[in-house]
């Protein structure tokens, strides 16, 4: 009966503590000519509406994107726009342009991408990269980006599709993902049986969540 009691006071001060703790944000930065604006707003809608989504693009992307930005207004709550991103845990590069990219693998930051990726990486940050229209380039550019590829990946830099953006982020049908700096019971509560949950590998779990979890059989996976 203590342990129960215990468990609840520690849940009531976690909660109220958070709600005067900043939460974890995602930094999206477009860059270039080539980014699919309504896929890539496919993929943010997937993400937790409480999740904060903070966008900025470079200079050559700002033209194209006034033309999606209301419909991104309008169905993204959670967003804003032209922000700083120092603040963000996480920064997304949806389809990187090739010449950020070229940029950010020699390590050079002279421009709004290389910069925020290089800021972002000295500090540790997750950084996530799209590179889709790699295949609608000629051969020869092709060969040249997969030598910038590689030194991405040596950087830490992680690549995927398109189309798969979200699954890194973001719950699913079989997956959850939280970056809270501690994981209280109502954070899971809404998980089904037998799902798995990926934390960062410095969240605390509060008794209470521990329980949930055994309860609901969680895979539990630190990252």
């Amino acid at each position: 009966m203590e342990n129960l009691q215990l468990s609840a006071l520690i849940e009531q001060v976690i909660q109220r503590l958070s709600q005067t703790s900043p939460v974890s944000s995602l930094g999206i930065c477009f860059t270039g000519t080539s980014v699919n604006y309504l896929e890539a707003l496919v993929q943010f809608q997937k993400l937790r509406a409480d999740y904060p989504l903070n966008f900025i693009q470079s200079a050559t992307a700002q033209a194209e994107f006034q033309r999606y930005h209301s419909i991104y207004q309008q169905t993204l709550p959670n967003a804003t726009f032209n922000a700083e991103l120092s603040h963000c845990s996480q920064l997304i590069f949806p389809e990187l342009s090739f010449n950020s990219l070229a940029k950010i693998s020699l390590g050079i930051a002279d421009n709004v991408a290389s910069e925020q990726c290089q800021n972002a990486l000295l500090q540790g940050k997750k950084v996530v990269a799209t590179l889709d229209y790699f295949a609608q380039l000629p051969i020869a550019y092709q060969q040249l980006g997969n030598s910038y590829l590689k030194g991405l990946l040596a950087l830490g830099i992680n690549v995927v599709p398109l189309s798969q953006l979200s699954s890194l982020f973001l719950s699913d049908n079989q997956s959850a993902r939280l970056t809270k700096a501690v994981i209280q019971q109502e954070d899971i509560r809404p998980l089904a049986n037998h799902q798995t949950l990926y934390i960062a590998k410095n969240s605390l779990i509060t008794p209470a969540a521990q329980d949930w979890i055994k309860q609901k059989n969680l895979q539990l996976i630190h990252l």
